[in-house]
């Protein structure tokens, strides 16, 4: 038999109805977390469950209708203040986002409110006491270049 879901307390439905007013921070990320739990791996579940933890400690709101653009811009802020990389903190904010949207807020980051990301690009260094020409002249002697006209004529026969 079909209950009615405003009636069944473990619908969620009447959580629903209460409105982006009175959801709180926790109801949306712990709703959240179930979604994940039933769709994604343990893994993926832990490092949300992790993110989430990070940001609502930092937030310091009570309720989804009260996280604003400047509060995330203040979470990122309080992430660089941590010294953190910069990835971490727009990975933290993005699965934020994903909650509280889900909930019903409606918040608009622009193209320069992230945490600029920058590569460190490795260059390959060659230690030991190794010179440069010496690791070429090994290189140019290896079996890397290019057989002699003798050889060839070797290996033909």
């Amino acid at each position: 038999m079909h209950q009615n879901p405003e009636k069944d307390p473990g619908s969620g439905a009447e959580e629903e109805n209460l409105g982006l007013e009175l959801t709180g921070i926790f109801a949306a990320f712990d709703r959240f977390l179930e979604e994940v739990k039933a769709t994604k791996e343990e893994e993926t579940y832990s490092a949300y469950k992790a993110d989430l933890n990070w940001v609502a400690k930092r937030l310091g709101k009570q309720f989804v209708s009260q996280v604003t653009r400047h509060a995330i811009l203040s979470v990122i802020g309080k992430g660089r203040e941590e010294g953190l990389n910069p990835k971490t903190v727009t990975r933290r904010q993005i699965v934020a986002l994903m909650p509280l949207r889900n909930a019903g807020a409606v918040i608009t980051l622009k193209k320069g409110n992230w945490p600029k990301i920058t590569e460190k690009v490795l260059r390959p260094t060659i230690s030991g006491g190794w010179k440069l020409s010496s690791a070429l002249a090994l290189l140019s002697k290896s079996s890397f270049s290019r057989p002699s006209s003798a050889q060839r004529s070797e290996n033909r026969r």
